[in-house]
């Protein structure tokens, strides 16, 4: 129990250094009104091409809304759509390989913590929801309060139910976000052991009153 304890210990003090890191990208973005829906700094670009696999792999948004890329150099993307980044570098890339097809995901950084199997920083698809990213964690440990799982952005703190059958959940997640699922109630994990010495203490009580 206590390396298990040290081990979530050191995950959430790793998840806490990286979006202290995030957290002025993620709000430079929300302060400019940029909608999830585009690419946001702190977001990393997926690209895939069919016929030049040198300039395939993932290249990280800067604070500026710009990637490095290999022969195109400097590229901004923030503030643009998937679509409308692949359509501006399926135009850029064609001067350099004529009939090339480019591929583009939109990838989020986001930490999953607390009462999960898996507790990590994750790179997902920006479609990705947040049920989602718990799976990708292992799921909600058998320690962990689904119904009271927070959804950490910036300043806010957002209460997701997951077993209630009115969805709450935001309807993107974005680079920075932080998912914590926290320990069940003390009751609710030692239920058995609450209702075992109930029924010893009443067995114990029924004996002395047939006693008399």
């Amino acid at each position: 129990m206590q390396h298990r304890a040290r081990t979530r210990t050191a995950h959430l003090l790793a998840l806490s250094l990286a979006f202290v890191v995030a957290s002025p990208l993620l709000a430079v973005a929300q302060d400019a009104g940029v909608s999830t829906g585009f690419v946001l700094p702190g977001d990393r670009i997926g690209i895939r091409t069919w016929t030049a696999e040198e300039m395939d792999g993932q290249y990280d948004v800067d604070e500026l809304g710009d990637v490095i890329l290999p022969r195109l150099g400097r590229v901004t993307v923030g503030g643009l759509t998937s679509s409308q980044v692949r359509h501006h570098l399926q135009t850029s890339y064609d001067e350099f390989l004529r009939g090339t097809t480019v591929e583009v995901r939109v990838l989020r950084r986001v930490g999953v913590g607390g009462e999960v199997n898996l507790p990590s920083l994750y790179w997902i698809d920006s479609t990705i929801s947040l049920r989602d990213a718990i799976a990708m964690a292992g799921g909600v440990s058998p320690l962990g309060n689904p119904k009271r799982v927070l959804l950490l952005r910036s300043t806010e703190r957002i209460a997701v139910d997951l077993e209630s059958e009115v969805s709450n959940e935001p309807t993107a997640l974005l680079s920075g976000d932080q998912i914590m699922v926290p320990l069940k109630s003390w009751l609710s994990r030692n239920t058995p052991l609450v209702v075992s010495t109930g029924a010893s203490m009443m067995a114990v009580l029924a004996g002395i009153l047939l006693a008399r």
